[in-house]
C-alpha cells in the first residue's frame, strides 16, 4: 500500500489511480472508508474482497448533490432537501435509474448515495467526474476507523494507495440513513444528523408545494 499525505497534489495521484483500477483508503467525515471507480467491475470484485461481503453486496455511490438526478429518479421535495441538506454526514437511499451503477448495487432497484463534509473525496470526484464507490474501511459488523492508524492496520495488505489525513471530523456517532426511495420519506437511522432537522426540512418543502 503506497501512503500520501494530504495535499494537492497527492489528491491528483489518487484520483489517477483510482481511474486506473486502485481500491484507495481515503478519509471521510465519520470514518475512513475504501473508494473505488464505480464503473470497474474488477475494482469493486477487490473492494468487496477485502471487507469480506459477497460480489452483490451494495456499497454507496459518492455523487456531488447537482449530478445526483444523473442517476437516481428525484421527487421535487427530494430535490429541495438534498440541495439544503448535503454535505452532511448521512446516507440518502434513492431509486436509481435503469441501467445505471448497476455494479454497484446488483439487482436492486435502489442505490445509497453520499456527499460527505470531508474535502478529499469530493476533491478526487472533481478531478475524475464521475460517481466513486464508496464503502467504510472495516469488515461487515466491524468497528469503524476514524483515524488513519487503525484504517491503516485494516487495510495495509490489501489496498492500492491511502492518503493520511489524520483524524476524521466525527470522533463518535454514524451516518443517518433517509430513504427517499419513494414519496414517503423515512428515516432509516438517526445518526450525526438529527432526525429533528430532517422532519423540519420535510415539513418546510412540503408546506412550499402546497
Amino acid at each position: 500500500m503506497e501512503i500520501l499525505k494530504s495535499s494537492p497534489s497527492n489528491i491528483i495521484k489518487v484520483a489517477q489511480a483510482i481511474e486506473k483500477g486502485a481500491v484507495a483508503l481515503l478519509p471521510s467525515d465519520v470514518a475512513y472508508a475504501l473508494v473505488c471507480s464505480s464503473m470497474q467491475e474488477l475494482s469493486l470484485k477487490k473492494m468487496r474482497k477485502i471487507i469480506d461481503v459477497p460480489e452483490d453486496y451494495p456499497v454507496q455511490a459518492f455523487i456531488h448533490p447537482d449530478d445526483i438526478d444523473k442517476y437516481a429518479d428525484l421527487s421535487i421535495l427530494s430535490r429541495k432537501i438534498i440541495k439544503e441538506i448535503l454535505p452532511a454526514p448521512m446516507v440518502l437511499i434513492l431509486r436509481k435509474k435503469q441501467n445505471t451503477l448497476d455494479l454497484l448495487a446488483p439487482g436492486l432497484s435502489s442505490l445509497g448515495v453520499s456527499w460527505n463534509e470531508n474535502p478529499v473525496v469530493a476533491a478526487i470526484y472533481n478531478v475524475i467526474k464521475i460517481p466513486l464507490a464508496f464503502t467504510r474501511a472495516a469488515k461487515s459488523g466491524g468497528q469503524l476507523s476514524r483515524t488513519f492508524e487503525s484504517a491503516k492496520e485494516f487495510g495495509e495488505n490489501a489496498v492500492d494507495i491511502a492518503l493520511d489525513y489524520g483524524s476524521c471530523k466525527y470522533k463518535e456517532g454514524s451516518g443517518t440513513i433517509l430513504d427517499m426511495s419513494s414519496d414517503d420519506i423515512k428515516i432509516i437511522r438517526e445518526g450525526i444528523v438529527p432526525a429533528r432537522k430532517i422532519t423540519e426540512l420535510i415539513q418546510k418543502y412540503s408546506n412550499s408545494e402546497k
